[in-house]
């Protein structure tokens, strides 16, 4: 063997590894758009210090559901304490880590920023 054989496959290889490399990410991520609408009013309700009710509407924007009813859950604990304890507090910024986290992997950064400066 003259080693031809070697040199031709290799690119292939290489070209094949990188196209199921990339379907995967697309397969894992997809990108997420909110309407400018939906910032302006995350915005709003931080601005008017109900992030409670912005993080939820945050989750469910981005497709949470089970993140949104989490923070649902947190904000209904908080309202009937009166105030926000420690636990609570801990709670949703663990949650608001995990939302922040999706969003980061999900949507362009120009698009990340603009979400993540509304909260």
């Amino acid at each position: 063997m003259d080693g031809g054989f070697y040199c031709l496959n290799i690119p292939i290889l290489f070209l094949n590894n990188f196209v199921l490399k990339e379907k995967k990410m697309k397969e894992i991520h997809r990108i997420v758009v909110l309407p400018a609408d939906v910032i302006q009013r995350i915005a709003q309700l931080t601005y008017f210090n109900a992030k409670g009710e912005a993080y939820i509407l945050g989750a469910k924007s981005l497709g949470l559901d089970k993140l949104a009813e989490r923070f649902a859950a947190l904000e209904a604990r908080r309202v009937e304490k009166g105030y926000l304890d420690n636990e609570v507090e801990t709670d949703r910024r663990t949650a608001y880590e995990e939302m922040m986290k999706y969003a980061k992997m999900n949507m362009s950064e120009a698009d990340y920023d603009l979400f993540y400066m509304a909260f």
